[in-house]
């Protein structure tokens, strides 16, 4: 006997190999008036491949619709940093052995209200590896110089409503590490109520 079930976009088929007391002989179960089978049952997961957009083409997560345009490996990046007054911007390295990825998008409030794009409190991101690591974006990504200047410039107050803003995401990669997508979800929705959407890079 097989039962097919899909639930959150996973596959799962059961079956069960049932035998009878007094010969061994393998029989099946009649589809009507059967009583309960209580014998063993295999459990086989076969999980669906995951979706993935391309750069260039947009990705819906909530209320927010973003599109991936290019993808760099920066040797070293510029951030704002807060001295008593003293403030300034500084050249930030990664750690030795590993490697910037900054990846450069447009993010579209397609909701009824407005919000704020560069905490993070709205839209989140991770990058994933060539070994299925997820990775977060480095602390204040707002305050690097490419998110930091149009914010001060082009964003007064929380991004409203139809309109778009140029966003950059920073990830640090360890070593003998590769960026194989970036994935986007609305933070404000539970995670279990909605899957990541992703963008093959």
């Amino acid at each position: 006997m097989a039962l097919v079930v899909i639930v959150g976009g996973t596959t799962i088929a059961i079956t069960a190999s049932m035998t009878s007391d007094s010969n061994s002989a393998r029989y099946t179960t009649p589809s009507t008036n059967a009583a309960p089978y209580e014998g063993p049952i295999t459990v086989t997961t076969t999980k669906t491949a995951t979706p993935m957009s391309l750069i260039g083409q947009p990705v819906s997560t909530g209320t927010a619709r973003v599109t991936v345009q290019n993808v760099t490996y920066p040797n070293t990046v510029e951030k704002y940093e807060e001295n008593g007054g003293d403030d300034y911007f500084a050249t930030i390295a990664p750690p030795a052995g590993g490697k910037f990825v900054l990846v450069e998008a447009v993010v579209e409030n397609a909701g009824s209200q407005g919000d704020n794009v560069y905490l993070e409190g709205w839209v989140k991101s991770k990058l994933v590896d060539n070994q299925n690591r997820a990775f977060d974006t480095i602390r204040n990504v707002y305050q690097i110089r490419q998110n930091y200047d149009r914010m001060s410039e082009e964003l007064i107050g929380d991004l409203q409503p139809g309109f778009s803003v140029k966003m950059y995401y920073l990830f640090q990669l360890p070593p003998n590490s590769s960026p194989r997508a970036i994935a986007f979800i609305d933070n404000r929705i539970r995670p279990q109520l909605m899957a990541y959407s992703y963008v093959q890079i």
